[in-house]
């Protein structure tokens, strides 16, 4: 017996959406990838307490200068001021952090690999789902669910790739790839896939 899934007729009916990466999400992946540091010992780098970081991270705030932490963060770190600025920044902000590089004679920093974890985490985000929720729908627990989008141990299948895709709306070539096509490379659309698929959880 097939099982009807709230509100799924309603996502079909949008296109997939691109999730954009924000500044607390490129702070916290400088912090904890790049760098492996605690928020203390991180804002005490950037000279800043570390409650006022903490609201930084969790995007309640946003430094007062950003310009100005990005181009520390490329000085201190080599992590590319444009990088930590992105896309959702203003043109005329990247700009200047890329031209303010350009006279430190430091304008090509690091640039940070988004991983597949992050993409998982970053379309939860994005459909405002729980971890817990994502685990019921797909049917594994939420150990798994942990491992998967911290990057620990196999990565999931592109099965569950695809609906992970398909249950936060978004393109599944991002999530799985971090690209952007109008197909998936396997030829197989996720809009297409059955609602009803029970997939066992074989990771754990």
């Amino acid at each position: 017996m097939t099982i009807a899934r709230p509100g799924l007729g309603h996502e079909r009916q949008r296109a997939p959406q691109e999730p954009e990466f924000n500044l607390a999400d490129r702070l916290r992946k400088i912090r904890h990838d790049v760098l492996g540091m605690h928020q203390s010992e991180f804002a005490t780098h950037l000279g800043v307490t570390k409650s006022a970081y903490a609201a930084w991270e969790s995007g309640r705030t946003r430094p007062r200068d950003v310009v100005q932490v990005a181009r520390q963060i490329e000085r201190d770190f080599d992590v590319a001021a444009s990088w930590t600025l992105g896309t959702s920044e203003s043109e005329e902000l990247r700009d200047d952090a890329v031209a303010a590089a350009d006279d430190d004679g430091d304008a090509h920093g690091g640039i940070p690999e988004w991983t597949l974890g992050w993409r998982l985490q970053r379309a939860l985000m994005h459909a405002g789902m729980r971890a817990d929720e994502m685990g019921s729908e797909l049917g594994v627990t939420r150990t798994t669910i942990s491992r998967w989008v911290n990057d620990h141990g196999a990565p999931p299948r592109a099965a569950y790739v695809r609906l992970w895709a398909l249950r936060t709306g978004v393109p599944y070539s991002w999530l799985s790839e971090g690209t952007v096509t109008s197909e998936p490379t396997d030829g197989t659309h996720p809009d297409r896939m059955s609602t009803d698929s029970q997939i066992p959880d074989n990771s754990s």
